[in-house]
């Protein structure tokens, strides 16, 4: 005698919390190097996955308060996808920031510096180049959030380990001078 039955799995969506964040290169740092520098030498995936929850809340919080984009369903059992989204808008946030203060200009923001070449490489190195330049662009020329959101949704489930998004963050902070 056989039996069909459906499991009901418990799958992971981010948490959307009461979010005191002015900026997402802000999240990204308040924990600092010194946790990365554990999880990431350590190569303990428990570690790098809890700290890959708690950021991913904490973006995905971001999102809805500065977007009012309710991100979590885009990206279920994928915190490592919400982790890229914020790393690719904490660059656009920097960069923006960076241009208004050189220019005192609201509209408009540099594209290509040294911090850029040093972003692009190590989420390239994750995501794959033609990709992390396909969302870049995206970004640039203005792309609604939510087309670079599904973008994003799909690339993190293909290539995104646990792991490596924990190293991607420590070096994208290193190099943008994060910590």
């Amino acid at each position: 005698m056989s039996s069909c039955s459906k499991s009901i799995e418990n799958h992971w969506q981010a948490e959307i919390r009461e979010n005191n964040i002015n900026s997402l290169p802000e999240l990204f740092s308040q924990i600092g190097s010194e946790k990365l520098v554990d999880i990431v030498a350590s190569k303990d995936s428990l570690k790098a996955k809890s700290y890959n929850i708690m950021k991913a809340n904490e973006i995905a919080s971001y999102f809805f308060d500065k977007y009012k984009i309710d991100i979590r369903e885009k990206f279920v059992d994928n915190p490592e996808g919400i982790i890229i989204l914020g790393m690719f808008y904490a660059e656009k946030e920097y960069q923006k920031t960076k241009y208004q203060i050189k220019t005192n200009s609201l509209n408009s923001f540099k594209t290509s510096d040294e911090n850029m070449d040093c972003f692009m490489t190590v989420v390239s190195d994750v995501i794959g180049i033609s990709q992390a330049k396909a969302i870049w662009n995206s970004i640039v020329m203005g792309a609604s959030e939510e087309t670079v959101i599904a973008a994003v949704s799909l690339i993190g489930k293909r290539v995104a380990g646990i792991l490596t998004v924990a190293t991607m963050v420590y070096s994208t902070g290193s190099c943008l001078g994060w910590w």
